[in-house]
């Protein structure tokens, strides 16, 4: 019954076809709904359901004297359909269904019907490709839509297109990839500002699988240069889509086959420049063996150019490499080269005439890598404790962001100033580009960032009273903070995976930092679902396999760290709940606080200054007076000493 149905719906008029031969044709499609489908359309071809069954024997015959077939297969029942309705298509409906082949994604309709392939009558060729059933149409809003083919279509148009016309298969998948090469130029200059950045990374999200594509029949056909330009340009523009949006493993390896298919072509600008790319993001994801990897190619690169811009690349790899590896100086040293070969680069054009403007974007791009050099050198300066001095670096690095580096960017170096500003003491001013730059993550869709500002806005807070600082939060970017902060805490600390302590540090401190946060800036209740979801989802998970002797006994410090600021962001929002509810917190849950913060190991309790935020709440929050952390820290000792002691909480 559902077989004859959807044989009726792809019908468009199903009363002009004659129904006499409709229970063999249903047993040929085997209940495959797309070989329905597609059944339906050849009925309306020949006007009957006995003569398209006809058509599909009289193709079928060799099908089948195949040796130890007996009848077809669902695959082949699909194919020969195909094969019928691929031989009846006119000339310019080919050339669309092998351009929409070449797109995984599909395309917009509207590029389509616009004659944005530049093929003929492409409105009718459409016309004809759903009448066929060999496309679909998916809605985005009221004015856009997407056409596309199923996988198993695509498949054997590609195969056929390339084995029946190769050369005019070939001249429109080039096409393409020049439509794809020049839509990304659009987007890249077109639209760099801030405010068109969240535009750019859904248009991006959209097409990104016809992008690959594009890379991919560049490393399919190497001597064809301008494949190869125009994929290595596509992928170029792709690190912010992959930097923004939190995606560094994707990224790394999408940069690793462009920066290997630009060396092999001896593209070696665009290779040391994929390069770069490469191994930032590969610095993003925390693979060592990749960024090695990087440095290794990066190196090889150097040795066959003696470009200043070739130069200058590769030094920002090894700066890349070298702070990675926990060697400052080296990373300062790299950074001060690639500064001075870029800015050489960008003072050589200064004498250049630009009539037409041409050189404008040579210079921006220039601008934005002194900019990256800049943010480098104050990552290594803030790493050897030269605080002023990697402040005025990253300050240096502001001047010179252009385009859309002044969204991508601007948020990471306002929260390093913060950094800096917090080990010089100026907390408050550390505290309000903490702000500035969560907005900013927010703004942007750099999700992934907001959580590091709420973290290191909680630590400030530990030094400085900002008594209005709910007032620059709000409800949204709170909740954007915690799916953030949920996300990669469930990513660090998954349940199926070893535990990397490096990563494990990193997020115990963001975690606390959050707790800190909210529980000072009345956003307590909302740490209650946060936390216990993620105690559920990952540490019960994994305490129980350390338990089970499934994992290193080494795993359970950095799962207990996590528990108490778990267990201690439970207590606050009860804590906030029962001040609604009652007027006041509850002496149990003061109490077992307490204990919490008593029973803390020495690590949480002086690195993550779990004593240092008791102070602090119960002074400022729950308006204690005279609590200071001496006296919690004396009273945490006896505690621990088994002296019976007494703290006195007096408003």
């Amino acid at each position: 019954m559902a077989s004859q149905a959807l044989l009726n719906q792809s019908f468009s008029d199903a009363g002009a076809v004659i129904h006499d031969s409709v229970d063999e044709l249903l047993q040929f499609c085997d209940g495959h709904a797309l070989t329905i489908k597609l059944a339906g359309a050849l009925t309306e071809h020949y006007g009957s359901t006995k003569a398209a069954l006809e058509a599909t024997r009289r193709r079928g015959i060799q099908s089948v004297r195949l040796p130890g077939r007996r009848k077809h297969t669902r695959q082949t029942s699909l194919e020969l359909c195909l094969q019928i309705a691929y031989e009846a298509l006119e000339d310019a409906s080919r050339q669309l269904l092998w351009a929409l082949a070449c797109a995984p994604a599909g395309l917009l309709t509207q590029y389509i019907v616009n004659g944005w392939l530049e093929i003929e009558d492409v409105a009718e060729a459409l016309a004809s490709l759903r009448k066929w059933h060999l496309v679909e149409v998916t809605l985005i809003d009221e004015k856009l839509s997407r056409t596309r083919v199923l996988a198993p279509i695509r498949s054997f148009v590609v195969e056929r297109g390339k084995e029946t016309d190769p050369k005019s298969f070939e001249k429109v998948s080039k096409r393409l990839a020049l439509d794809f090469a020049v839509m990304v130029a659009v987007l890249e200059l077109k639209y760099d500002t801030p405010e068109d950045i969240p535009y750019v990374l859904i248009r991006y999200g959209h097409e990104l699988p016809n992008y690959l594509y594009a890379l991919e029949l560049a490393q399919d056909q190497e001597g064809d240069e301008g494949l190869v330009t125009n994929a290595l340009s596509i992928v170029q523009s792709l690190m912010r889509y992959f930097f923004v949006l939190g995606l560094p493993e994707q990224g790394a390896r999408v940069m690793l086959e462009a920066t290997v298919l630009a060396f092999r072509t001896q593209r070696l600008k665009k290779a040391s420049g994929l390069a770069m790319q490469f191994l930032a993001l590969a610095q993003r994801s925390g693979d060592k063996a990749q960024l090695n990897k990087g440095l290794t190619i990066a190196k090889k690169i150097a040795s066959f150019s003696k470009d200043p811009e070739v130069l200058a690349d590769v030094a920002m790899c090894q700066a890349i490499a070298s702070k990675e590896n926990g060697e400052p100086e080296e990373a300062e040293e790299y950074s001060r080269q690639a500064f001075e070969g870029y800015r050489a680069l960008l003072l050589s054009l200064k004498e250049k005439s630009d009539e037409d403007d041409s050189l404008g974007f040579i210079r921006d791009e220039l601008h934005n890598n002194i900019s990256s050099a800049l943010s480098m050198l104050g990552i290594s300066l803030l790493s050897q404790g030269r605080y002023e001095e990697a402040a005025k670096a990253y300050r240096h690095s502001l001047q010179h962001e252009r385009g859309a580096s002044l969204a991508v960017n601007r948020g990471q170096t306002l929260h390093q100033i913060g950094n800096c500003e917090s080990y010089l003491g100026n907390h408050e001013v550390a505290a309000s580009l903490y702000i500035e730059a969560a907005n900013i993550f927010r703004f942007v869709g750099m999700k992934e960032y907001i959580s590091n500002a709420f973290s290191e806005l909680g630590y400030a807070l530990l030094e400085v009273d900002i008594p209005k600082i709910s007032d620059k939060l709000d409800d949204d970017l709170v909740n954007e903070a915690l799916i953030d902060l949920k996300r990669n805490a469930t990513r660090v600390f998954d349940p199926t995976r070893p535990l990397n302590h490096q990563q494990c540090i990193g997020m115990i401190r963001k975690i606390f930092g959050s707790v800190i946060l909210l529980s000072l800036a009345d956003y307590g209740p909302k740490l209650i679902d946060f936390c216990v979801e993620l105690g559920n989802k990952t540490l019960v998970v994994i305490a129980n396999q350390i338990d089970a002797g499934q994992r290193d006994k080494d795993e359970a410090f950095p799962v207990l760290m996590v528990d108490i600021a778990l267990r201690l962001g439970v207590l606050i929002a009860q804590g906030e709940n029962e001040i609604k509810t009652n007027g006041d917190v509850a002496h149990d849950t003061i109490r077992q606080i307490l204990r919490l913060v008593c029973e803390a190991h020495e690590w949480a309790q002086d690195t993550m200054r779990v004593i240092d935020w008791a102070a602090i709440y119960f002074t400022r929050r729950l308006k204690f007076r005279g609590i200071t952390a001496g006296r919690i820290s004396e009273f945490a000792k006896n505690y621990s000493d088994d002296v019976v002691d007494y703290l006195d909480l007096v408003r």
